[in-house]
């Protein structure tokens, strides 16, 4: 696919993503959504899993209700952790593959919103605790 720099929220991609406990470029091909943060302009990679199995997946992710629209196939979830969202390198951009729904865009950005205050309160907790 040619290099792209510009997206549209809620596309999905197949995109080679780092291991995140490599430091030597370990990694795979996996689905990714593109969404841009608003205040850096800059374009974030969310991890798509087809482990739905797993609670923490559950807790910390969105479970995509049109999946198969998107051009997925499997039932899926968004990973919306912060350790799990990434800037978009374009040269790791393999192809596009569909778009989230817009059900399912909605649906990301409210579980976004809840992940982004749980992991807010949490180092509220680490500030505290350290202060005492």
């Amino acid at each position: 696919m040619a290099k792209q720099d510009t997206y549209e929220n809620g596309e999905v991609f197949y995109a080679f993503m780092r291991y995140k406990d490599h430091e030597n470029g370990v990694g795979k091909d996996r689905p990714v959504v593109a969404l841009k943060d608003p205040e850096t302009e800059t374009w974030q990679a969310l991890k798509i899993t087809s482990q739905i199995d797993k609670k923490l997946n559950h807790k910390y992710g969105y479970l995509m209700e049109d999946w198969e629209e998107s051009g997925l196939t499997s039932p899926s979830i968004i990973k919306c952790n912060i350790e799990d969202i990434e800037e978009i390198n374009p040269s790791h951009i393999r192809k596009k593959i569909g778009e989230l729904t817009h059900r399912d865009l909605t649906g990301l950005l409210v579980k976004l919103i809840k992940v982004r205050q749980v992991e807010y309160q949490r180092e509220q907790r680490k500030i505290q605790d350290f202060e005492v």
